[in-house]
């Protein structure tokens, strides 16, 4: 028999791991919403439960179900320290209580297949597994030792379990399918998407933001924009570079778009202050909180800077593309797959301010330069970067999945 995906529809159990509001959880909202054709989607998420989030997913999500979900990532401990502490947390429960909780959610609500949306967690993995359902596995970090996010079962150990609860792993570049191709692990490549029709009049949204955060409308504004949570996202790499910039162009206006702008609250945002102060940037620099209106946000730059070296794809470098603006980033991670160097932007080294600020005023001293890379941004972000085409990918996986399973059942009648 064939699964007939017009007969009924397909009931999808989403498991949404960590805390916050990133990538994972804005290329969550962007798939779901308004809706998915032939689909009945239910969502899990780990508490506490950010307002934004939870707002924005509207009529796409079905039912909504709130549950501790562990986090297996690597510590900064020794190797044994974590390998104990995942054993431990086993045997208090940690891992086996929520599994059996998804359990019960699977099987009370008929779900025929069950997406992990990120890397963080393998309980919806393992529920899959005891409940005999198909598990599609969503990756959307660079995984493994001396990445970004390490494993605490080690390398070996999480490749295994990869391979044997899930029928398809899912990347967001080839960058963070690196792990897999290093243990034979088939992946599907399918980078995230942006609704594009979200894009049209942002010029002008964007010129009327940028009125409103006082930034000069005839002047040079560069920005970046990351979540000041950590420094992998090497803010201090942007001010160093802008440092350079506004050495040979004093009336440049430079932007950062956090999470916050209260910089005395952590170690790391105190750190960047009085780097800030240090190199006399504090005139030319703001620090400004969430932006709701994205393709505002990204309209009211010139140019985005995008110091990041260990990115898994690189969303806000697709939102700067669709809003028509070049990109100048970093030679690695998820990043090079969606900067064309020299036609949508420039590539730099890791870790080089001194080439970061070259390219930018390269950038900002040639006019007809910015405009034709920023012209050929959003002309290969129409192309390339639509929802609806990721949408269907991720669509035809779920149609195809089911009818295996179903040909399997056949098979065994």
């Amino acid at each position: 028999m064939e699964y007939n995906t017009q007969s009924k529809p397909i009931r999808v159990l989403y498991i949404q791991a960590g805390r916050g509001f990133g990538g994972s959880k804005i290329s969550l909202l962007h798939f779901l919403n308004p809706g998915l054709p032939g689909v009945h989607a239910e969502l899990v998420v780990s508490p506490p439960v950010d307002d934004i989030f939870m707002n924005l997913l509207g009529a796409g999500v079905k039912t909504i179900h709130t549950m501790y979900l562990p986090i297996w990532y690597k510590k900064n401990k020794p190797a044994f320290s974590n390998m104990l502490g995942y054993v431990v947390s086993i045997l208090r429960g940690w891992y086996l209580i929520p599994v059996l909780r998804l359990v019960f959610i699977i099987l009370h609500n008929r779900i025929d297949l069950i997406h992990t949306n990120n890397s963080a967690t393998p309980v919806g993995a393992l529920a899959a597994k005891l409940t005999n359902r198909p598990h599609l596995w969503h990756i959307r970090e660079p995984l493994g030792d001396g990445n970004q996010f390490p494993l605490a079962i080690g390398d070996n150990a999480a490749a295994l379990l990869f391979r044997n609860l899930s029928v398809m792993i899912i990347c967001n570049s080839h960058y963070t399918a690196s792990f897999f191709k290093t243990h034979a692990i088939p992946t599907k490549i399918i980078q995230n998407g942006l609704i594009l029709d979200d894009y049209e009049g942002c010029d002008k949204r964007g010129a009327e933001l940028r009125m409103s955060l006082s930034l000069p409308g005839t002047k040079p504004v560069v920005g970046m924009v990351g979540s000041l949570g950590s420094d992998w996202k090497e803010h201090d790499l942007f001010l160093d570079a802008m440092a350079l910039v506004m050495a040979e162009i004093p009336t440049c206006r430079f932007v950062v778009f956090g999470s916050e702008t209260d910089l005395q609250k952590k170690d790391y945002t105190r750190k960047l202050a009085l780097q800030a102060q240090q190199l006399k940037l504090e005139g030319n620099l703001s620090w400004v909180g969430p932006i709701k209106d994205v393709p505002a946000m990204m309209a009211s730059l010139d140019i985005l800077v995008h110091p990041t070296s260990k990115e898994g794809s690189g969303r806000v470098v697709m939102e700067a593309m669709a809003a028509g603006k070049p990109v100048v980033g970093v030679r690695s991670g998820g990043v090079q797959e969606l900067i064309r160097d020299g036609k949508t932007g420039y590539l730099t080294p890791p870790r080089d301010a001194k080439r970061l600020s070259e390219c930018v005023l390269k950038l900002i001293g040639d006019g007809n330069l910015l405009k034709n890379m920023g012209n050929c941004s959003r002309e290969i972000a129409q192309a390339q970067f639509s929802h609806d085409h990721t949408q269907s990918e991720i669509l035809a996986l779920y149609s195809k999945t089911l009818e295996s399973k179903a040909r399997k059942l056949d098979k065994n009648y």
